[in-house]
């Protein structure tokens, strides 16, 4: 598996071939992401034979960059009659042949943006169509998983099975917090936040319990016995959360007050 985070200046020379200083301060044509992909996927061909696996092409934030220009003639190549036939690069090696390219059958190549971001005009029909396109909304098991693994490396008195009860209650505010972005007509479903914006939790958790003893075994980590909201909450909404809302609000007349009401949905325990 590879990852690639996109940004504007990444373009044709980074991903598939452009001229870059030789060591002598000459200049060549040298082969960008795409291509030393593919080389290492038939080095590992060659030497695994059909033991070899497919590989995974993971692009973060396509649409930050020109996607059909980064791609060129690649573009084509994506298509499933296109694969494993080979083209000639508009790019010359070092003897002065035609550089040559095949896009592999085997690999397969995953974008990922945010849906409402105001760059995502950037991708034109043609390269929508290349994808299959899934949505990815909240998914409370991934969140769990993102906690989990940041649990540990907050070396906190308080261990993870215990801290379960009250993520779980969190994890239901975080659900009712979404429903309720989607009802907004300023907002929309759209807008729901991603297991990510609540990926530091841990991290928050960790600045008040990683020295205290006194009341671990209750593991009262974001509420109090009397349901009054501890600082890692309300740190995780200030600093993770409200600052996404309040750009998503920019343009309401109600700014204040949508964003009191969600804060307040959030950190609030229910009632039990």
């Amino acid at each position: 598996m590879a990852n690639l985070q996109m940004h504007p200046s990444y373009g044709y020379a980074e991903f598939m071939v452009g001229l870059r200083l030789d060591a002598d301060g000459g200049t060549s044509y040298q082969l960008g992401a795409l291509p030393r992909l593919v080389e290492r996927m038939e080095a590992e061909k060659q030497q695994m034979g059909e033991r070899a696996l497919p590989y995974v092409l993971i692009l973060d934030e396509i649409n930050r960059t020109d996607l059909s220009a980064m791609f060129g003639e690649a573009f084509s190549a994506m298509e499933r009659d296109k694969r494993g036939v080979e083209m000639e690069l508009f790019a010359e090696g070092a003897s002065g042949e035609q550089i040559r390219f095949t896009m592999p059958e085997d690999l397969y190549i995953i974008g990922t943006m945010n849906e409402i971001d105001q760059s995502v005009e950037a991708l034109d029909f043609a390269m929508r169509r290349r994808f299959f396109w899934f949505p990815t909304p909240f998914d409370e098991e991934a969140l769990f998983a993102i906690w989990e693994s940041q649990w540990a490396e907050q070396k906190m008195t308080v261990q993870w099975q215990d801290a379960v009860p009250q993520l779980q209650e969190l994890a239901e505010r975080i659900s009712l917090l979404n429903s309720r972005i989607a009802e907004l007509p300023e907002l929309g479903p759209e807008y729901e936040l991603g297991a990510a914006v609540f990926g530091d939790l841990p991290y928050f958790v960790g600045l008040e319990w990683r020295y205290r003893t006194h009341g671990r075994r209750q593991a009262k980590i974001l509420w109090t016995d009397r349901d009054k909201v501890r600082e890692p909450v309300l740190s995780l909404w200030t600093l993770s959360i409200a600052p996404v809302l309040s750009q998503y609000l920019a343009g309401s007349d109600r700014r204040v007050e949508q964003l009191e009401e969600l804060k307040q949905l959030f950190v609030t325990r229910p009632a039990r």
